[in-house]
C-alpha cells in the first residue's frame, strides 16, 4: 500500500507546508503540469495549452511561488534550530 500525504492544512504565516518537496513544471504534448520535482507522475496541477493562454507561465509561476514558500519554511526551521542550539550552549555556561 502506498503511503499517502496528510490532508492539506490552511497555509498561513505559522503553518507548515503539507508537501515538503520542491515542485517543477513539466511539458507534455497538450499541457504543462506542476509536478513534484523529479517525479513527473506525481502532478498537482495541469494547465492545458491553448491560444491566448500561457500554460507554461502559469505552471512555472505556481512552482516558483511554492518553492519560495518551501525555502522560507526550511530557512525558518533552520533559524529556530540554531536558536535552540544557542540556548543550550548558553545554559552550559551557567
Amino acid at each position: 500500500m502506498s503511503e499517502r500525504l496528510p490532508p492539506p492544512r490552511t497555509l498561513g504565516p505559522e503553518a507548515e507546508l503539507p508537501l515538503q518537496y520542491p515542485l517543477s513544471a513539466y511539458e507534455a504534448d497538450s499541457a504543462w503540469y506542476v509536478v513534484v520535482a523529479g517525479r513527473a507522475e506525481d502532478w498537482l496541477a495541469r494547465f492545458e495549452k491553448g491560444p491566448g493562454f500561457d500554460a507554461r507561465e502559469w505552471a512555472t509561476s505556481m512552482a516558483h511561488v511554492f518553492n519560495t514558500r518551501l525555502r522560507a519554511q526550511i530557512d525558518s526551521d533552520a533559524d529556530l534550530a540554531e536558536l535552540d542550539l544557542l540556548d543550550i550552549d548558553l545554559d552550559l555556561f551557567d
